[in-house]
């Protein structure tokens, strides 16, 4: 019998991004090129297809509830969706919270349409408030939350525009990789903040050494302050200046949540000591 095998493509780490959209048509041409163009990108991506097969629709909520950041895609046809309105309020109150980012993206609609209940997408509104006329504290949940989300930065692509869905994505990517970084940073800078001494192991006694490629800085530790977690070290983000980092095959980025409740960086080392060779003061090869 003839056996293929499959390549496994690594999980992005970082934020989880959070898209919620309305629509087959929304999702066959504009959703299937922006999914995997932010996968490629490495920016950990959520979507329905990403859930369970069996699971409830109530765990879509709870997706959002472990995300930090979530694209709305604002179409003509998105408030004719009874669930599409649930997640919006659901992301409102995560918004409210400060636990989430959210980014509104107009696609072939104006933002004032969306804010203000226009044309078509108003219509749509509408009749969910007169289906469910016997509900009116889950339906005031949905206009606050369509008031609401326009308010914040996004991004808006016209049904008219010049500009086609590949380069529109394209621009999209470049910012979520930005917000991602920026939260990065300053996750560690809260973090650092919070810390006795300022620094994730104070103990540690770093210095730099110029690296043979290019002169490029890396960090060297005294094994007798050298702190690990599973081939990973714990250290001073202020203080670290790494060598190969582009080289995804050498590191990992993980976000982790303490007791605290703030998040933290997890740089990780993907090859354990042992098969490396990595000792302090060394660096990998290309």
């Amino acid at each position: 019998m003839a056996t293929s095998s499959l390549a496994v493509k690594p999980t992005p780490t970082g934020p989880q991004v959070f898209i919620c959209f309305r629509g087959a048509g929304v999702r066959k041409h504009f959703i299937s090129f922006l999914d995997p163009a932010l996968r490629k990108a490495n920016i950990n991506v959520f979507i329905d297809e990403d859930e369970y097969l069996g699971s409830d629709l109530v765990n879509l909520l709870k997706r959002i509830e472990e995300s930090e950041i979530a694209l709305v895609i604002f179409s003509e046809d998105f408030t004719s969706s009874y669930w599409c309105l649930e997640e919006l309020a659901k992301i409102k109150e995560c918004k409210d919270q400060g636990r989430l980012k959210v980014i509104p993206i107009f696609y072939k609609v104006k933002p004032s349409v969306v804010k203000y209940l226009k044309g078509k997408f108003g219509d749509h509104f509408r009749d969910q408030i007169r289906n469910l006329r016997h509900q009116p504290e889950r339906t005031q949940k949905w206009e606050d939350a369509l008031l609401s989300i326009p308010e914040s930065i996004g991004m808006p692509l016209a049904a008219q525009s010049d500009r086609t869905d590949k380069d529109f994505i394209t621009s999209m990517v470049i910012k979520i990789q930005r917000l991602v970084e920026h939260m990065a940073v300053k996750g560690n800078q809260e973090t650092e903040a919070n810390l006795p001494g300022g620094s994730i192991v104070p103990a540690m006694k770093p210095k730099r050494e110029a690296n043979s490629q290019g002169g490029s800085m890396v960090l060297a530790m005294k094994p007798e302050t050298e702190a690990s977690h599973q081939g990973g070290f714990v250290v001073s983000a202020r203080q670290l200046g790494i060598a190969f980092s582009d080289k995804s095959r050498c590191w990992s980025w993980s976000s982790i949540t303490g007791r605290n409740g703030l998040s933290y960086i997890l740089l990780s080392l993907l090859f354990t000591r042992e098969k490396s060779g990595l000792r302090p003061g060394k660096t990998f090869e290309d």
